[in-house]
């Protein structure tokens, strides 16, 4: 229980901040290429 509860719990915060940070990062890219 306690091992399915720690996989449960981790999988989705380390997806969201990867989700979260790839989206960021080519947005930030595309934004400073375009006003270059």
């Amino acid at each position: 229980m306690q091992n399915q509860i720690a996989m449960k719990k981790k999988p989705p915060p380390s997806k969201t901040i990867q989700t979260k940070k790839n989206f960021e990062k080519p947005k930030i890219k595309n934004r400073k290429k375009r006003s270059t």
